[in-house]
């Protein structure tokens, strides 16, 4: 797999990239719980650690 960063400007820092990096893993995961309700199962919560 590959990724890349658009915008990526040297004002941007480790800070910056590792954010962007759990935001991408928080949506995943939104999208996976939407998928699982979709499917017609019952969560009440999903936790990542």
């Amino acid at each position: 797999a590959r990724g890349g960063w658009i915008g990526l400007t040297a004002s941007h820092d480790r800070r910056h990239l590792v954010r962007a990096v759990l935001e991408g893993v928080a949506f995943s995961l939104k999208d996976c719980f939407s998928i699982i309700q979709e499917q017609g199962l019952h969560l009440e919560q999903l936790r990542a650690t």
